[in-house]
């Protein structure tokens, strides 16, 4: 895909799409729409047994795609927005099929277990995610729309009852410069601001931790193991596009 020409800042944050074609919009879904059914490599935290860990697709049947969960979610949350408001998505069938073949009630439980048995899986970012997907679907008013976010609701409800009970109870912040940034976790800021609110800000400071500090090391990451991903010669000049 080229560079974005000519586009106004306006037309981006309007959340509409009609200053994009068919061609773009295909575009737009590649990537995404191939992580979503790639299992690895799978970043998966620790081994719990001299077996090893359990495999992303059977922890989480719905979330297994991508290098890690919240990847997942995220190019989940890309897809369903692209079918919101791209009207006759050229990949729209390809994207259902796909998504409709996790999103089934049995997975939803699963992904649900997962977090009975975790509660800090994932804790702040990955949660965000998951609420910026169902946000989506509540705002898609379409029967596929509604089907979609009925069998996502239990993990909804259970991502929404952690915030309440595991992260807005929280009485200082937590400053690592990674995922579980919890950011503005002031609590005399809690009480002046609404809880969901405070959570919105919060994800969109982790967005920018990840951004200044993630951006440019996983760029320099493929730079440097440019022959095992992108078939290229570590240092070469050619590898700079790629990785960036």
């Amino acid at each position: 895909m080229g560079p974005i020409t000519n586009v106004e800042t306006e037309w981006i944050l309007s959340g509409k799409s009609d200053w994009i074609g068919p061609e773009f919009a295909a575009t737009l879904s590649q990537h995404p729409l191939d992580s979503i059914e790639t299992e690895f490599p799978h970043f998966v935290r620790s081994v719990e047994s001299p077996k090893g860990p359990e495999r992303p697709r059977d922890r989480h049947p719905v979330f297994y795609g991508c290098y890690d969960w919240h990847s997942s979610v995220h190019s989940h949350w890309a897809l369903l927005r692209q079918l919101r408001l791209f009207d006759d998505h050229p990949a729209a069938a390809e994207i259902t099929a796909s998504i409709d073949a996790r999103v089934t009630a049995d997975n939803v439980a699963r992904e649900v277990d997962c977090f009975e048995a975790n509660e800090s899986f994932e804790k702040p970012y990955g949660w965000a995610w998951l609420l910026h997907l169902a946000a989506e679907l509540h705002l898609w008013n379409s029967g596929q729309a509604a089907a979609w976010r009925e069998v996502i609701e239990p993990l909804e409800q259970k991502i929404v009852s952690l915030v309440e009970s595991e992260f807005l109870t929280q009485d200082r912040p937590f400053r690592v410069g990674t995922h579980q940034n919890s950011a503005f976790s002031n609590p005399a800021a809690k009480t002046k601001i609404l809880r969901f609110r405070f959570f919105a800000m919060l994800f969109s400071t982790s967005l920018s931790t990840g951004l200044v500090f993630f951006g440019p090391s996983e760029a320099l990451f493929y730079y440097d193991a440019g022959p095992l991903f992108l078939g290229t010669e570590v240092g070469s000049g050619s590898i700079i596009p790629s990785a960036v």
